[in-house]
């Protein structure tokens, strides 16, 4: 089975688009770069996922992407690149924003999984 060959303008179209994808990984570069020599922490420029105790009691993510499975022994919070699920007893979910959540609760344990 043969595919039909590309227009003349669609393969402008497709040379354009990798064009555009090489030069948005160098100005990624770039900028991770000039944030690093000044001292910015990652999650501020590229949306890394942060996950903080606070005693142990409350966990805050940040720049998380969704949750997933909840319920009062388990919370899974999605990360861009990763996820992490609190484990414990009465888990509540006391605070979700766009970007940050908190959960509050007996917390036994925080486990790092795939997106």
């Amino acid at each position: 089975m043969q595919f039909p060959a590309q227009s003349n303008e669609e393969e402008q179209k497709s040379t354009a688009y990798q064009r555009e994808v090489i030069h948005m990984k160098r100005l990624r570069k770039r900028l991770r770069r000039m944030a690093d020599a000044s001292g910015i922490p990652q999650e501020l420029y590229d949306r890394t996922g942060r996950v903080t105790m606070i005693g142990f009691g409350r966990v805050a993510v940040e720049n998380h992407t969704g949750l997933g499975a909840l319920s009062g022994t388990a919370v899974h919070v999605r990360l861009q690149k990763e996820s992490v699920t609190v484990q414990g007893q009465n888990l509540v979910v006391v605070h979700l924003g766009e970007t940050h959540v908190v959960i509050e609760g007996e917390i036994h344990a925080l486990v790092k999984g795939e997106a």
